[in-house]
């Protein structure tokens, strides 16, 4: 898939970013000796139009394959960006943008498969505190 990241910003018109960007998404700050972590509050912001609706959608879509594919490292942010692409607003095209120039920044993703006698053992715990209205 040499040079799929390029043709999905040329197709959504991105421009290369200006700083590099090393974070697919923001992250919530932890706070430090707080006996509960809270989610960060939803604001109230007019929704956006079904121009950008379908932007962000086109956007979701193209980089979904690819993140599912190839760069696993998208999936986190490309999940929190879908859970809330029923009623867009203005906080998700920033995380678009963000997402975006991640995408730019990034060197291509290479999976390669070798032989070996290792034996794989996995614990996955769930996530806690990641999504809103989770």
């Amino acid at each position: 898939m040499s040079g799929y990241v390029q043709k999905a910003l040329r197709r959504v018109q991105h421009p290369p970013p200006i700083k590099p960007q090393n974070q697919p998404h923001e992250h919530t700050v932890p706070n430090y000796g707080a006996t509960q972590q809270y989610t960060n509050t939803p604001t109230k912001e007019p929704t956006l139009d079904t121009a950008n609706k379908i932007f962000i959608q086109q956007v979701l879509g193209a980089f979904l394959y690819y993140a599912r594919a190839i760069d696993h490292t998208m999936l986190v942010a490309l999940s929190a960006i879908a859970a809330e692409q029923a009623t867009p607003t203005n906080s998700i095209v920033n995380k678009i943008k963000t997402f975006l120039d991640y995408a730019a920044t990034q060197e291509q993703a290479v999976i390669t498969y070798r032989i070996s006698d290792m034996v794989l053992a996995i614990h996955s715990d769930a996530s806690y505190l990641s999504e809103r209205n989770a």
